[in-house]
């Protein structure tokens, strides 16, 4: 009797063994599954990023680009209205002159009037 409880804790304690082994099985099992599912999803985000980060520095080249023709655009057309302002002032100093030779020229003309007005004729002189 003795004997036969012996043999069935002994049985018992396989199964029980047998039991922890297989459950231990599944759990590294499901624990490899849940890694791999983690890492695939982890892989993902990655691959998410770096995409969108290439994307990125995608545009932003593409934007410098951009930036560097209307710069030059800009300095051209600073330069052009530099060009036109300096011409504008040219043109001012010239119709300020043409009225100061005007001025002058009127006065020159009143007094050669006031003078040919006030002075008698004297006709040739001759032998």
């Amino acid at each position: 009797m003795l004997s036969s409880i012996a043999k069935e804790h002994q049985t018992a304690r396989t199964r029980h063994k047998a039991l922890l082994a297989f459950k231990k099985q599944q759990m590294l099992t499901a624990l490899g599954e849940l890694t791999t599912t983690l890492l695939c999803q982890i892989d993902k985000k990655v691959s998410k990023a770096y995409h969108n980060q290439r994307r990125l520095n995608s545009d932003i080249k593409q934007l410098q680009e951009s930036l560097q023709v209307h710069k030059r655009q800009v300095a051209g057309w600073v330069k052009l209205v530099g060009e036109f302002h300096k011409t504008l002032k040219e043109l001012g100093d010239v119709e300020n002159w043409a009225c100061k030779m005007e001025r002058e020229t009127l006065i020159l003309d009143g007094c050669l009037r006031l003078v040919l007005t006030h002075t008698p004729y004297v006709g040739p002189t001759g032998p």
